[in-house]
């Protein structure tokens, strides 16, 4: 019963509901018509030789000809305008009636030519029409046809033809509905798990770049904002150049007004290596290559590569003005054959090892940085051997890039191997049944050769499918499936007498299958343009064999021959087709595909930065604007604590976890609210972030308990994954929290308080983290 439902919708539509087609079913569409519609014309033209041939040249054999070759003409117009498909095929098969009302014989070449003319006919409806029409008009064809042959010609009503068209009609549809059906299931598998991963990749793309941006955002804001604020709370030294500091305070504030920008771009520290060191307290002296070669190298270094080395150099400068405790420190940037080298040394103090502890400012904004672009850096220090900062990015790393477009390009190559094979088994599958259909119906209860090149095609064909992916066949394989051509050939020429016995019922088409078969294995095209010689000497050899008794037997030879080779012809032109508009279409949707990943690249590192226009940074930057236009002193003890309180507070928002794309925004608000309320908010996270519903509902929470804290009360956030999902720990003095829920509200069981030594413990939980 299944298997009866499938072949039914199989025949009532073989390309499904194709309402998203991908690039390779847009190119089996398009490249499959091409060559029907070119066959359809050269058959068209082969008809105007086979009218003289039959009819000579007076008034009717003329007018017949001349219709053909408007019909030729009108194949060839749709194939330009994509428009008379139906007028095109309609039209064929009014000229084989035409054909049949005038030929003089049922055994003419005229004749012979237009079965097979009709037969081709039968055959475009399934690949050109859409809809209802695409088989409603083959089956109108087969049923109105027939009984329009007996109408025009009522004294061969009982011509084998009569049936003939009707069965094979039939057969040629059902084969090719079948089969252009089980092509466009590849196709739309080879779409869907393209669509599949894109959309993974663009998922983990924009992903990856909120996480990326949220963490650089937080390392310039280590690396500027933070370390200025720092630096003034601290004095001494540090605010020794006060015209120093007022300038480092204006350039900061342009940097926080960036980060709470909408837009998803990197924050600027200038293009080059130079231009991002603005080092306070330290004299800097570059050496290595010539500024001409720096520029080259920096025009030739990804942005996002040539963004992390400065800025990760330029920290490097700064910690050796910080804590070198030396006058000068240098910059060396040179180019090996392989690498961009850039080293930052100082010949200070030093420091120990555990100087460069996880979560210190070394390892955010030098090592981790640095990591994130593919950048390999090393920190070389001791106690008294001062400190050597190495950042090395190797130059052949934009290959990975060429490799992937290959990658892309073999699997088009792949796909359109794929459909070649897929296409020539499907085709000789239906060679092979209509080739059963004909012999049961052409000679019924008799055993005859035709029985036998059936036989010999299937043979053929099932070999060729079993090895078609073996890289090397043996020497008989080889040999059987050359061999298969031209004795197929033979058997079909013998069942009607080498075309002088009722010619119209030569098959003519199914000896093919072994020559699909050939281009559907893997052998040297030597072999394969052998195999075709061999066939086209085999029909040959017949064709001048039996012009010695008849003439029109060896015409009509020689038109069987050449309608195989149509057909191989016209699946050679249906695969380079193929290849050219897959590769094209491939190309265009992976443009498409390309653009929409930076828009949602762009788009996710602009939600990343909501953060930070939620956070409140408006307070530093008042500070800091009137630190640099000199309103108030950076050596006032009242300055300095406030700015080391803004520091404080900058430091706790750059230690969120960049993972926390939703959550992040949420905690951001929150700790700017309890800041602003007096609340001291504590916020402890890894890195599992939630979906952007459960965030709301979570950072939603945290707001409330916020606003319901009163001044001075201490409360501790922490965000973790359990077993039982995504899990909020909310902690504060008893009653506090306690009275901030409603335990029948938003989270019903989601939520569980209880209180211990005076503090109350709420821990929400939600279904699970972004995946």
């Amino acid at each position: 019963m299944r298997f009866q439902h499938e072949l039914l919708r199989r025949l009532r539509d073989p390309r499904g509901p194709g309402a998203d087609q991908g690039w390779a079913r847009r190119s089996l569409e398009v490249s499959i018509a091409r060559p029907l519609l070119i066959g359809m014309a050269i058959l068209q033209a082969v008809m105007v030789l086979a009218v003289l041939a039959s009819l000579g040249r007076d008034l009717v054999g003329l007018l017949v000809a001349i219709s053909h070759l408007a019909a030729a003409a009108l194949a060839l117009a749709v194939l330009r305008f994509d428009r008379g498909h139906v007028a095109s095929i309609l039209g064929s098969w009014m000229l084989f009636l035409l054909d049949w009302s005038v030929s003089p014989t049922p055994e003419s070449t005229l004749l012979f030519t237009a079965c097979w003319l009709c037969n081709l006919n039968g055959a475009l409806p399934a690949f050109l029409l859409r809809g209802k029409v695409s088989w409603l008009a083959p089956l109108g064809a087969a049923a109105a046809i027939p009984v329009l042959m007996i109408l025009l010609r009522p004294d061969q009503s009982a011509h084998p033809l009569v049936p003939g068209v009707f069965v094979t009609t039939i057969a040629i549809t059902l084969a090719t509905r079948i089969g252009l059906s089980y092509l466009i299931d590849y196709t739309d598998r080879v779409d869907a798990e393209a669509r599949e991963l894109e959309e993974t990749t663009a998922a983990l793309t924009a992903r990856t770049s909120a996480t990326y941006q949220a963490a650089e955002d937080a390392r310039v804001l280590h690396d500027t904002a933070i370390n200025t604020l720092g630096a003034i709370a601290n004095g001494g030294a540090a605010v020794a150049d006060v015209d120093a500091v007022r300038q480092r305070c204006l350039a900061d504030i342009a940097v926080i007004e960036t980060l709470r920008s909408v837009t998803g771009d990197d924050v600027s520290t200038g293009p080059g290596f130079r231009d991002a060191i603005r080092p306070t307290g330290i004299r800097v002296r570059y050496a290595g290559m010539p500024d001409e070669e720096i520029a080259n190298i920096e025009a030739l270094l990804p942005p996002r590569v040539m963004r992390a080395f400065s800025r990760a150099a330029a920290e490097a400068v700064q910690n050796a003005a910080k804590h070198s405790g030396a006058d000068e420190v240098v910059v060396s940037i040179t180019r090996t054959a392989d690498a961009v080298r850039v080293a930052v040394v100082d010949r200070g103090v030093g420091m120990e090892e555990q100087g460069r502890a996880q979560g210190s400012g070394i390892e955010r904004s030098i090592l981790e940085r640095a990591r994130s672009a593919g950048i390999r850096a090393t920190i070389d220090s001791g106690p008294g051997a001062g400190t050597i900062v190495t950042l090395e990015y190797p130059l052949d790393a934009a290959a990975d890039s060429s490799r992937a477009l290959e990658t892309g390009e073999s699997g088009v190559e792949e796909v359109v191997r794929q459909l070649r094979s897929r296409s020539a088994f499907a085709l000789s599958a239906g060679l092979v049944g209509v080739g059963v259909t004909l012999a049961a119906l052409n000679h019924p209860g008799k055993a005859t050769p035709e029985w036998l090149m059936v036989a010999v095609v299937a043979m053929t064909c099932w070999l060729a499918w079993r090895e078609r992916d073996r890289p090397r066949l043996s020497v008989w394989t080889t040999i059987a499936l050359i061999a298969a051509g031209p004795v197929a050939f033979f058997l079909s020429a013998w069942s009607v007498g080498f075309g002088r016995v009722n010619p119209i019922l030569w098959q003519a088409i199914a000896p093919t299958g072994p020559l699909l078969a050939l281009m559907m294995v893997v052998l040297p095209r030597a072999t394969k343009r052998l195999g075709f010689a061999i066939y086209l000497l085999t029909v040959l050899a017949i064709a001048i064999h039996v012009a010695s008794t008849s003439l029109e037997a060896a015409y009509i030879t020689g038109i069987a021959g050449l309608l195989g080779f149509g057909l191989i012809a016209g699946v050679s032109s249906f695969v380079r087709k193929l290849a050219a508009i897959a590769a094209r279409a491939h190309r265009e949707q992976r443009e498409t595909f390309t653009a929409g990943l930076q828009l949602a690249t762009v788009g996710a590192a602009a939600e990343s930065r909501r953060r930070w226009r939620d956070a409140g940074l408006e307070h530093s930057v008042s500070l800091l604007r009137a630190i640099g236009e000199g309103r108030v002193d950076p050596c006032d003890p009242a300055i300095q604590n406030r700015c080391a309180e803004e520091e404080a507070y900058l430091r706790q928002l750059s230690l969120l976890s960049p993972e926390l794309i939703h959550m992040g925004t949420w905690f951001a608000r929150a700790l700017n609210a309890s800041r602003l309320k007096g609340v001291r908010l504590t916020v402890r996270s890894g890195a599992a972030d939630a979906k952007a519903d459960d965030a709301q509902r979570l950072g939603g929470t945290l707001m409330a308990v916020v606003e319901a804290m009163p001044s001075g009360t201490k409360l501790t956030a922490a965000l973790f994954a359990t077993a039982q999902g995504l899990t909020m720990i909310l902690v504060a003095p008893t009653p506090r929290l306690m009275a901030a829920f409603n335990p029948e509200g938003l989270w019903g069981r989601g939520l569980r308080v209880q209180t211990l030594d005076q503090q109350d413990f709420a821990e929400l939980v939600v279904a699970g983290g972004e995946s």
